[in-house]
């Protein structure tokens, strides 16, 4: 569970409290993770009743707890201004990673369920955004690998794309801006 000095530790408790008796989660540890303004001191959390890791570096704090509480998912208790979007965001990779979900008041984050569908080696290159240059990435990966030995495939899927993949011998056409022109107008994903 992350928490920070933002919110009294009595009001803390209490959400521990509604966690465990309407969720049945039992909190193993806590992770302090900055904010003074409503503590008082270093004793200020001995009401929540579970070990609490102080770190000067948040992420190390977290990585540490997991690594000593072995939780089943990372609860954050902490609001801005100690934690905004962004370095929320950030924790939240980090602890996806360790195949953990992180949850909060207004949010659910799940690791993602990764199957083993190749008896190659394999290398995913994601992204949610537009035009973020998963493609282009892909497509240095690629020629790197093919002048290293290797032949190498690309599985380019997404919401704008064919319906059904195609498979496209990118060593054996010659890839032009007329040539993508042309699957345009046809009315293909170029």
């Amino acid at each position: 569970m992350l928490i920070d000095g933002e919110h009294y530790p009595a009001v803390i408790k209490s959400a521990l409290d509604v966690l465990e008796r309407q969720y049945n989660y039992h909190v193993a540890g806590a992770v302090f993770i900055g904010g003074i303004e409503k503590i008082s001191g270093t004793d200020s959390f001995a009401e929540l009743g579970c070990p609490i890791i102080r770190e000067p570096d948040p992420l190390k704090g977290i990585m540490a707890a997991i690594d000593q509480f072995n939780p089943e998912m990372v609860v954050d208790l902490s609001d801005e201004p100690v934690v905004g979007y962004e370095k929320r965001l950030f924790f939240a990779s980090h602890v996806l990673t360790r195949g953990l979900p992180y949850i909060g008041a207004d949010f659910w984050f799940y690791p993602p369920a990764f199957q083993d569908v190749l008896d190659k080696p394999s290398l995913g290159v994601i992204g949610t955004g537009k035009r973020v240059g998963k493609t282009a990435v892909s497509g240095y990966i690629c020629r790197y690998l093919d002048e290293a030995g290797f032949k190498p495939g690309v599985v380019a899927m997404g919401r704008g794309g064919p319906p059904a993949p195609e498979m496209i011998a990118g060593s054996k056409i010659d890839i032009t801006p007329e040539y993508l022109l042309d699957l345009a107008r046809a009315g293909k994903h170029a």
